[in-house]
């Protein structure tokens, strides 16, 4: 009876430890799953952040070249305005200076005449000389193709003179205007009257119709007419 007690006793005994021992192998196995699941959390959780962290990079890298692609265009497009603006200011001052170069030529052929004629007058008349002088005054005297020529080569010149002229004022004949236009170069009286083909009477008598009807008053040479009429 004793030995069946002792035996009953050590299976028991047995039998907690066995149970004690699956239990223990039970929880390690437990343990180990959460630690597992840990490491795998930890290790998904740094993989997300090193895939943000890599897709900002990748996001700043590309608005990087984005900007200094958009700095470059924006700099070519800029350069290639002021290329384009710098040929055009070019092309402008060559086609202004060769205008002014045609009217130099055409007001400095205008004196080479009237210095002609006047030399032709003051010598010896004869028929050789009186015919000369009769073909210089007519060749000098400015048709409307003349005035065509020289009013398109004067505005390239002097572009704002007309316009401020006759909105300053619109009283002004296309006549006086053109008397106007020639005292501008700085012509004396005689050549602009060989110019319009007038005596230099009328060109006085023109001066001081212009001087009236605008209310001008003081010198009547040519410069002050002009910039008192150009400081108005």
């Amino acid at each position: 009876m004793a030995y069946l007690d002792l035996a009953m006793a050590s299976a028991k005994k047995h039998d907690e430890e066995f149970n004690s021992l699956q239990l223990l192998r039970a929880n390690q196995t437990v343990e180990a799953k959460e630690k597992q699941m840990e490491i795998e959390k930890l290790n998904t959780e740094s993989q997300l952040k090193l895939a943000q962290r890599n897709f900002i990079i990748l996001l700043i890298a590309i608005l990087l070249l984005v900007s200094i692609f958009a700095y470059w265009f924006r700099n070519k497009i800029l350069l290639k305005k002021q290329q384009i603006k710098q040929l055009e200011l070019e092309r402008t001052q060559k086609a202004l200076t060769n205008a002014k170069h045609k009217l130099d030529n055409l007001t400095f052929k205008i004196r080479e005449d009237h210095n002609l004629i006047t030399q032709l007058k003051e010598n010896k008349a004869n028929e050789t000389n009186r015919n000369l002088l009769s073909k210089l005054k007519s060749k000098s005297i400015l048709t409307q193709d003349d005035w065509n020529q020289y009013q398109n080569l004067f505005k390239q010149v002097y572009p704002d003179f007309f316009p401020s002229l006759q909105a300053k004022f619109p009283e002004l004949s296309q006549a006086e205007i053109r008397y106007l236009c020639l005292e501008k170069l700085q012509l004396n009286n005689n050549e602009m009257a060989l110019v319009l083909g007038v005596s230099s009477n009328t060109v006085r008598v023109t001066k001081y119709r212009i001087r009236k009807k605008l209310n001008l008053e003081g010198s009547e040479n040519n410069e002050s007419l002009i910039d008192e009429l150009e400081g108005r």
